[in-house]
């Protein structure tokens, strides 16, 4: 873990007990003054990030903390990507381009449900985006070819 804390912050490995020493300092303070028990947790972390006299002593450790509570805590997000991937890019249309799968899956995460969805606005920006040829005359209707 030290190692992913020389990564991210630049700080030397030989700081390592001085964030431990930090963390330690860090747990004194919250036991003795913010009573995490009695407390939610998110009132008891945001208090040692923006209150506490003490926060400028723990520098280190509240770099390494905020980078940890960064990390998910399971890859659910991620499988429930990747099944939505296998369910875009199948045998039968596995020719779609890298942009229109993007945008497929971006919709299937973050758009509304399909039930939720009224694509009324979507349909008159289409219709307004270029001209639309409405007034087009009729085919011709051609003769059909005789098989050989």
């Amino acid at each position: 873990m030290l190692l992913a804390f020389h990564i991210c912050t630049g700080l030397s490995l030989s700081s390592g007990p001085d964030v431990l020493d930090e963390w330690h300092d860090l747990v004194d303070y919250t036991v003795e003054f913010l009573a995490p028990s009695s407390r939610s947790y998110r009132v008891t972390w945001y208090k040692p990030f923006h209150f506490s006299i003490g926060s400028h002593r723990w520098n280190n450790i509240l770099l390494l903390i905020r980078l940890l509570f960064c990390l998910p805590v399971s890859n659910a997000i991620v499988e429930r990507f990747f099944g939505s991937l296998k369910r875009v890019k199948t045998g039968k249309i596995a020719a779609i381009g890298q942009k229109t799968t993007e945008d497929i899956l971006t919709i299937m995460a973050e758009g509304p449900p399909l039930e939720e969805y009224d694509a009324t606005s979507a349909v008159l920006s289409w219709y307004s985006s270029k001209p639309r040829r409405l007034h087009q005359k009729e085919r011709k209707s051609y003769k059909k070819r005789e098989s050989r």
